[in-house]
């Protein structure tokens, strides 16, 4: 059985949440952000099925600051 519309309907469904898809219903712009919702879910379903021709690092214990200091850089860009 074919399991690749469940990614597609959990995206679609994470993104009809949007405060902005409920007060403008369904109108072109919806419906290219939930083809694109779709599309996403696909895409990485396909790139996982792709062999990986290069070494992938693994991540360190450097990772488990880098998301916190990214936060603080762009927090710090804003002003």
């Amino acid at each position: 059985m074919r399991w690749w519309w469940l990614p597609a309907l959990l995206a679609v469904l994470a993104n009809s949440r949007n405060r902005w898809v409920v007060e403008w219903g369904v109108v072109p712009e919806t419906l290219a952000q939930f083809a694109m919702a779709v599309a996403a879910a696909l895409l990485g379903l396909a790139l996982l099925r792709q062999p990986i021709a290069w070494h992938i690092w693994p991540v360190g214990r450097w990772g488990y600051w880098f998301y916190p200091g990214h936060l603080a850089a762009l927090y710090l860009l804003r002003f």
